[in-house]
């Protein structure tokens, strides 16, 4: 009987191996114990505590202290002023106001006020509340719900054209909106 395969180099311990014909591409290795040399484990230093370990597989490029212990407090040691993201203490105030527990009762008031209906096209569908006079010309008015408005996604974009099309890029819907105000125009 014929052999349909060939002979090849092991390229960890240099002895030659058959192969059956369709391995002949893909095989590298005599056998297993060659095999899980291919990448011998790395011994690295942990950047927080000095210790050394080995690194195995994927890890070896990419792990750098020997433990997750290890890791969360040299992370906490680099938070505020020593965080590469600090930007002198500033959050901007806008953020700040809008994840308040307050900025979310008052979104609630406004649409419960509204029937959880927009109040120019009467869409139940992607709802936001719509400042009427702006927070950044009148902040005291930012949680008052008498300056508030239910508006569906598409009817706010027509107050803000700027503004909520990035709320709209960032949400994923900006195909679906740009269909259905093609529609609605």
């Amino acid at each position: 009987m014929k052999k349909n395969g060939g002979n090849l180099i092991c390229i960890i311990c240099k002895s030659r191996f058959y192969v059956c014909n369709r391995r002949l591409k893909t095989a590298k290795w005599c056998s297993k114990e060659c095999w899980d040399k291919r990448n011998p484990p790395l011994t690295k230093r942990c950047l927080y505590c000095g210790t050394n370990y080995l690194t195995y597989g994927k890890e070896r490029k990419t792990k750098k202290f020997c433990s997750m212990s290890c890791r969360n407090k040299d992370y906490k040691k680099r938070n505020g002023v020593q965080s590469h993201l600090w930007k002198g203490g500033l959050t901007e105030k806008n953020k700040i106001l809008r994840t308040r527990a307050e900025y979310q009762n008052w979104r609630n008031s406004v649409f419960q006020r509204d029937n959880y209906l927009c109040k120019l096209c009467g869409g139940k569908g992607h709802l936001q509340a719509h400042h009427i006079k702006q927070v950044c010309n009148n902040p005291d008015l930012i949680y008052s719900v008498d300056n508030g408005l239910t508006l569906c996604i598409l009817c706010h974009q027509k107050q803000h054209p700027d503004i909520v099309l990035h709320a709209l890029k960032s949400r994923g819907i900006e195909k679906y909106t740009s269909k259905k105000a093609e529609k609605i125009n």
